[in-house]
């Protein structure tokens, strides 16, 4: 056999290999693998517990599993972004074929409100299949100054009598600091007054007590105390008491005569 026939018999069973061969890949990666292909892993980030109102970002993995290179194109997003402020950057990026690119959608997310949250968007590409990538990214925000107790009840308080409590105010986050600016009772029936904390520079002590216009029943308060705080400014106390009629505070003075027999 000369050397042209061996060419051609080399070459005649290399295309048979090659047709035997696509012919058992074709049906594993389908006609879409000839394509650009996205995929991510993590479509669905939890954040956890984080500080509401600071930035929480988080960089999404993107592979391409295809043949030709995969672009990414640009952001929609949903409406919830705009509620809860979400910044959104996407850097120009083609992914090669069958290689994994990282920091390739950042999302800056800083939620104001308290309590869970979540936003997604949708992330363009030039994969036929699957023009579209769903992000998700989701948490619990949590309040930036901590408020030990957040309610305060008094007891139960005798005509004439004064109680006093006292609340902590605290930074969540170590490092941070804020400044109290003012604080106001929105009922009669209790004062309020913050003072620095003997223990740490950064926390607040806040003293309530009741006052003298505290009438028989229940009574309901709010302490409005108002900081420099970008994001809390105005924060909440609730107070509770109830106030005894005076018969009743006479009632709980009274020595039994069992008690006066004793003491003769």
């Amino acid at each position: 056999m000369s050397a042209r026939q061996r060419f051609y018999c080399n070459l005649a069973a290399g295309v048979f290999l090659g047709l035997c061969l696509l012919r058992f890949l074709w049906p594993i990666a389908g006609p879409g693998a000839w394509n650009p292909r996205i995929a991510c892993e993590q479509h669905v980030f939890d954040v956890g517990r984080f500080p509401a109102g600071s930035a929480v970002k988080h960089n999404f993995t993107i592979r391409n599993t295809g043949l030709q290179p995969l672009v990414l194109k640009s952001i929609i997003r949903n409406r919830n972004l705009t509620q809860h402020r979400f910044r959104c950057k996407l850097r120009p990026l083609t992914i090669p074929p069958l290689s994994t690119a990282t920091a390739a959608v950042e999302i800056d997310f800083p939620p104001q409100q308290v309590g869970a949250v979540s936003g997604w968007i949708l992330l363009e590409t030039n994969d036929p299949v699957r023009p579209t990538l769903k992000l998700t990214l989701r948490g619990i925000a949590v309040p930036d100054i901590r408020i030990v107790p957040e309610r305060v009840s008094l007891g139960t308080i005798q005509s004439g009598e004064t109680v006093c409590r006292t609340v902590k105010l605290s930074p969540a986050q170590a490092g941070k600091t804020f400044s109290v600016l003012d604080v106001t009772s929105a009922s009669p029936n209790f004062l309020a007054r913050c003072l620095p904390s003997e223990e740490t520079a950064a926390d607040f002590t806040l003293e309530i007590q009741n006052t003298e216009s505290l009438q028989a029943g229940p009574a309901w308060g709010e302490i409005h105390i108002r900081t420099d705080h970008p994001h809390e400014s105005d924060l909440v106390v609730r107070v509770f008491a109830w106030g005894l009629p005076d018969s009743a505070a006479a009632v709980s003075r009274q020595v039994s005569p069992k008690e006066n027999s004793s003491r003769e």
